[in-house]
């Protein structure tokens, strides 16, 4: 038995026998309201894997890991612990925590392990963070929104191998500097805080009692007869349930098929509902995200029984449907919040894309990251399953902007070309996997002697695309440096590949109409 799931009272008297111990279980969840730490876990010395979320336990045994010398990763989420338990720092193997949600005050000095990669600390009240933190030297992901922190411990300059920092809805009036120093930073947040404050949600400009506004005409009334929501569920996140519906344009006659994104969560991992609205408005419309169309934030509206809009209702967003042949770009996550009628979560097959077909995927998403970050909007989450792409219609959409910060405050001024710049490394991240899985007749490092029989065009297209991937095998290189400021900007990254996305145009134009585009040239 590799995997224990006490889920009744009879399995948990079972374990309590000692019925599992001679079992060699390695993975143990146990989510049952618990008075004390089971002492018949301590013999079980092959654990890697312990969930004891939801259980209500406050305190761990002080021989925790001596009794539990190879458990890698620990799960306590939405219990009662108001201290980090210091007995589990010699952990020797411990490599992932999780203590969201349990009202944590206190993190002593020494108590975090050194050998840890991902720490999630969300949605406590911790103050501060011990000095002792800087020691994790391999630390990867730390999560520590929807706390009360002011500032870091300048000691966490030395984990250089932070890649995932979430700071969002704390108390920060300004960023560390050494933050914007650290080589693999590639996604953070800090969205709700002072340091990233904008103004209440008011754009655009509306009277303070219109509950439904239109985004492209605030002064124009909607009317009940424009709204009609389904109560078919499409998806959901952490900080919104998506229906279906239809809309109704001012002056139009026809309805259209609409998403009506309602924001019912409290503090998410990444920051709150409303820091997700405001971006969504800050970040307006472009050809490669999915549009706002009106913007709604009455809590009581009489044509729709909303059983999941209670107390905690936000407010909410009409947006574009998204049609259906999308596929995400990469795997990794169990829900799409942004779904269509046929929607497949299956991720697109890059190895069987042309490397055009990459390349102007890549180029859709630096456009719209250009986008965002004229605009002051970071998006945070950069990564292939935020993106969905139409091999059909060969379009792209960057969708999900849970984790997105407004950085247009004068707190950031002097980092903000830092901020940007952080992103870049993780566009760079995914330009190096999508191309890595590119077409093999042209992959990175092995390009091959063109096929016989290719002639005209088809050898012309062929040479092009050996020029492509050295091109973007450069521009890997350029995203990914470790110094920050020496990474190109989105403004750059989207012009090159604008450039060699003209480029097979102008090759296909040549042999189209030589004639022409010889006198044209």
């Amino acid at each position: 038995m590799q995997t224990l799931n006490v889920s009744n009272e009879q399995e948990l008297e079972a374990l309590q026998r000692g019925d599992y111990r001679l079992a060699g279980i390695k993975n143990l969840n146990l989510n049952l309201p618990l008075y004390s730490f089971p002492a018949e876990i301590l013999p079980l010395g092959d654990l890697e894997m312990l969930d004891l979320s939801a259980s209500g336990l406050s305190s761990l045994p002080e021989e925790f890991s001596v009794c539990l010398p190879k458990l890698e990763i620990l799960s306590l989420s939405d219990c009662a612990f108001s201290i980090f338990p210091a007995s589990i720092a010699a952990c020797p193997n411990l490599v992932m925590v999780n203590l969201n949600r349990n009202g944590m005050t206190t993190v002593p000095e020494g108590a975090i392990p050194t050998s840890l990669r991902w720490l999630f600390l969300t949605d406590n009240h911790l103050r501060s963070l011990p000095d002792s933190i800087g020691n994790c030297s391999e630390l990867t992901h730390c999560r520590l929104s929807a706390n009360q922190l002011r500032k870091l411990p300048t000691s966490m300059a030395r984990c250089r191998e932070l890649t995932l920092l979430r700071l969002s809805s704390n108390n920060f009036s300004s960023l560390p500097t050494w933050l914007f120093r650290l080589p693999k930073l590639a996604y953070l947040s800090f969205a709700g805080n002072p340091c990233s404050s904008y103004s209440p949600i008011d754009y655009p400009p509306c009277s303070r009692n219109r509950d439904w506004v239109y985004l492209d005409a605030p002064n124009r009334k909607i009317s009940a007869a424009n709204i009609f929501i389904n109560r078919r569920e499409l998806g959901s996140s952490i900080t919104s349930v998506a229906h279906e519906g239809l809309f109704r344009r001012p002056r139009n006659h026809r309805y259209n098929k609409v998403v009506f994104r309602v924001f019912v969560g409290e503090n998410a991992q990444d920051g709150t509902p409303e820091d997700e609205i405001a971006a969504h408005l800050k970040a307006g419309s472009h050809h490669h995200l999915i549009c706002p169309i009106a913007w709604f934030r009455a809590a009581d509206l009489q044509h729709w029984e909303r059983e999941d809009c209670d107390e905690t209702f936000h407010g909410g967003l009409v947006m574009q449907r998204m049609p259906p042949g999308y596929r995400v770009l990469t795997a990794g996550r169990a829900k799409q919040p942004y779904p269509s009628e046929r929607h497949t979560p299956r991720p697109v097959k890059i190895s069987q894309l042309s490397v055009e077909e990459c390349l102007g995927i890549l180029h859709s998403i630096s456009a719209v990251a250009w986008h965002l970050h004229n605009r002051g909007v970071a998006h945070g989450d950069l990564v292939g399953y935020n993106v969905y792409h139409n091999i059909t219609q060969d379009h792209t959409l960057l969708v999900d902007f849970g984790a997105a910060t407004i950085y247009t405050s004068d707190a950031v001024e002097e980092v903000r070309p830092c901020i940007e710049r952080i992103e870049v490394l993780a566009f760079g991240k995914m330009l190096e996997h999508v191309m890595s899985l590119a077409n093999p007749w042209c992959r990175w490092g092995r390009v091959m002697d063109p096929p016989s029989g290719l002639d005209g065009e088809r050898a012309e297209l062929w040479t092009f695309d050996r020029r492509v991937c050295a091109e973007l095998d450069r521009l890997t290189t350029r995203c990914l440096r470790e110094d920050v400021l020496d990474r190109p900007s989105f403004f750059d990254i989207q012009r090159e590949l604008g450039s060699l996305v003209d480029g097979y145009q102008s090759i296909r134009d040549y042999h189209l109409y030589p004639m022409s585009w010889t006198v044209a040239h």
